[in-house]
């Protein structure tokens, strides 16, 4: 079990470190850096959501993560699409 608890802290702290990647990048001048920057910093906040908000209650976590999985999405609308035929695929089992 412990491997398993170390692996789900590993998703938020690689999208921090390519969020932190291209905010350098973007320092340098590249506008779309900026832009993939902010969308890594705000899906690793969301997928940290769990553990910053521990302490909220389970509907108050999914939906301060889906709003920040949502800023995420707004970056590259095909994600949407993709989504939702992933989630209909899933509900059909």
């Amino acid at each position: 079990m412990g491997a398993a608890v170390n692996f789900a802290f590993m998703l938020p702290v690689m999208m921090l470190t390519f969020g932190c990647t291209f905010l350098v990048v973007s320092r340098f001048g590249s506008r779309e850096a900026g832009l993939w920057a902010a969308g890594f910093l705000s899906a690793a906040v969301a997928f940290s959501v769990p553990m910053f908000f521990s302490w909220l209650p389970i509907p108050v976590q999914a939906l301060s993560a889906d709003a920040l999985r949502f800023m995420d999405e707004q970056r590259e609308p095909w994600i949407k699409a993709e989504r939702w035929v992933a989630e209909v695929i899933a509900a059909l089992g």
